[in-house]
């Protein structure tokens, strides 16, 4: 398998640091044969762009968006467009809208990996909205990444 687009990028004092592809989601079906849940699609693929960091369990849904912007917050917190990390959307809605709604209000970019199912493989679209963002908008964000960065040190 190809390792085109994973990146191991410097990390903090000399480390390697590998690129995450985080997934919200993987969605589970029912085995009849062994009474478990098992996942319902192969998430393996995604390897070729990164290490894989599942955000959410499967069978999970949120009605209180507080504790799910909460949890999410603390999922993404590592994420860097610029190591080439990227997002597989997955399972629950409201899973999928509010972690592409944190990384656009965060870092104002992002990687969404979709399947291509005629090559077979997960393909970057590349996500920007920080054209979008407003000069306090933009002020904010760059404010709020580098007090993500003095606590990481």
């Amino acid at each position: 398998m190809m390792k085109a687009f994973c990146k191991t990028v410097p990390a903090q004092k000399g480390k390697l640091r590998m690129a995450k592809v985080y997934i919200t989601q993987v969605p589970h079906k029912h085995d009849r044969e062994t009474d478990t849940f098992v996942p319902a699609v192969n998430i393996s693929p995604a390897t070729e762009h990164g290490e894989l960091v599942i955000m959410m369990p499967p069978r999970t849904s949120f009605y209180a968006t507080v504790d799910l912007v909460k949890m999410l917050s603390e999922k993404l917190k590592d994420y860097s467009y610029e190591n080439g990390d990227s997002i597989v959307s997955m399972g629950d809605p409201s899973v999928i809208a509010v972690a592409f709604a944190l990384l656009g209000r965060i870092h104002g970019r992002f990687v969404v990996l979709k399947w291509d199912k005629n090559v077979g493989r997960y393909l970057p679209a590349h996500v920007s909205v920080l054209e979008f963002q407003t000069a306090s908008e933009k002020l904010t964000n760059k404010m709020i990444a580098e007090g993500q960065k003095r606590k990481k040190k």
